[in-house]
């Protein structure tokens, strides 16, 4: 599924999060959107997945506007993405096994004896064949990321959402995470759109990443074109520079924004 990104601004009263967002994205193209705290990276996210609605400009799903769309236009269409929210999000009541299940059972009409083999493929799938009757409580932080991944993958979406999947975790699973992404996206070609600031994470998992700034698409290329890149702003992040063209104050001051509001 084609994602086409035109001039989005975004607006929380005086305060202006995305001003004038425009790229595109293939079909089954991973990309990144990075940046640092405050950025408005996880405000784009949002609006690419129709949480929210943009201020002023186009968002387009093989060429149909979700700006436009109605609230049951805009769920049919959802029906056909997958969400991985940052910390899982899994439900606590609920068995892992039950967590895959829930979006198949509330978007498809399956008998259960059907749900029960797609819960199994999919568990399978992240490497947790055999855990279905145990509760988010009793796995460990990685495992309920995979499970959640695997909850994002139950309807094998055509697009996927991620909002920091490797956050939290220790470097090893932090890659093993990531490789995990990465195997899947290349074997399904699932159009996937990755929100994180690890920059490890990011250049394991893109084909293409994108830099915003204050709300501004500052960078766009491939993982390579970041390497070899001399911007000093790039070359700051990427590198985890203190000193450079984003000021450490301003870094602080937009964190502790963004911790009090939307991002």
């Amino acid at each position: 599924m084609k994602i086409e990104v035109g001039g989005v601004e975004q607006r929380y009263g005086p305060r202006c999060v995305l001003k004038g967002v425009t790229f595109t994205i293939e079909t089954g193209e991973t990309v990144v959107i990075m940046g640092g705290s405050g950025c408005g990276k996880s405000t784009l996210l949002r609006v690419l997945s129709g949480i929210e609605r943009p201020t002023a400009g186009s968002v387009r799903y093989d060429g149909e506007d979700i700006a436009r769309m109605s609230e049951a236009e805009l769920d049919r269409l959802r029906k056909r993405w997958g969400f991985c929210f940052q910390g899982g999000a899994l439900f606590g009541s609920l068995t892992v096994g039950q967590n895959v299940a829930f979006p198949i059972r509330e978007h498809a009409d399956l008998g259960e004896k059907v749900i029960d083999i797609m819960v199994k493929m999919k568990l399978d799938m992240v490497g947790l064949t055999g855990f279905g009757d145990l509760k988010p409580s009793q796995i460990s932080g990685g495992m309920a990321k995979r499970v959640a991944l695997a909850r994002a993958m139950a309807l094998d979406p055509e697009v996927l959402f991620m909002d920091e999947p490797s956050a939290g975790l220790d470097p090893v699973m932090s890659a093993a995470i990531d490789q995990l992404i990465l195997d899947l996206t290349k074997k399904t070609k699932i159009t996937t759109i990755l929100v994180t600031h690890e920059m490890k994470s990011a250049f394991t998992v893109a084909d293409r990443m994108i830099l915003l700034h204050e709300g501004v698409v500052v960078a766009e290329g491939k993982p390579g074109d970041f390497r070899a890149s001399r911007d000093p702003l790039i070359r700051q992040f990427i590198d985890g520079q203190p000193d450079g063209p984003i000021p450490l104050r301003r870094h602080r001051d937009e964190y502790l924004k963004s911790m009090m509001g939307a991002e």
